[in-house]
């Protein structure tokens, strides 16, 4: 079946695959999702960076313009509302550059539901593609492509997820003259590494 955005179509409660297929390079994400809408913690997001969530009922799998979630809606916590499937375009690129994009899920080898996104003249940078979601115990399929202008951060703050903003350059200091050592010695330091990292709102 094929969804137009905002289309809906019920889905069977058991492991399902999502396939996102990019004309261009995209970066897909998962966020499983409560009453509210938004995450509770780190775990709740499935990325290149962490591609399986804590329980496993979420994981993925990127290979060039192909993304793949497998999502076990048989196996996700009774609290859980929607799994919301997300793209973003990486050195600010917007949706418009790429040749096409899409959504696909399946179960086994058999299609369910997908959908397109018309790409022309849109200048988002990110995009919701989809989402499952619960309807009176029993779980469906949303084509959103809902897109978001200024990329990974709006997109993560409108789910409840905060990004740490870059670390300002320390700036220069001017060098330090010493004498040679009188004995070679050898000086084990700590090396600090700053990464970005995701907090939960």
């Amino acid at each position: 079946m094929n969804l137009t955005p905002g289309g809906n179509a019920p889905v069977p409660a058991q492991e399902l695959r999502v396939r996102i297929t990019s004309g261009g390079q995209v970066d897909a994400s998962a966020f499983r999702l409560y009453a509210d809408g938004k995450v509770q913690g780190d775990a709740d997001m499935v990325f290149y960076g962490q591609p399986r969530n804590d329980d496993g009922t979420v994981s993925l799998v990127s290979e060039g313009q192909y993304s793949t979630f497998t999502v076990a809606l048989n196996r996700l916590k009774p609290d859980v509302q929607k799994i919301a499937f997300t793209v973003t375009c990486d050195g600010g690129q917007t949706v418009s550059g790429l040749r096409n994009l899409s959504i696909d899920v399946e179960q086994g080898a058999t299609g369910l539901v997908s959908g397109s996104v018309e790409l022309s003249g849109r200048q988002e940078a990110a995009l919701i593609l989809g989402e499952f979601y619960r309807r009176n115990n029993d779980w469906k399929f949303r084509f959103v492509a809902q897109g978001f202008n200024g990329g990974l951060k709006p997109l993560a703050e409108h789910f409840g997820v905060n990004i740490a903003d870059e670390p300002a350059p320390a700036a220069p200091t001017p060098p330090v003259v010493t004498p040679p050592p009188v004995e070679t010695k050898i000086s084990l330091s700590k090396v600090s590494l700053t990464k970005r990292s995701l907090q939960s709102a």
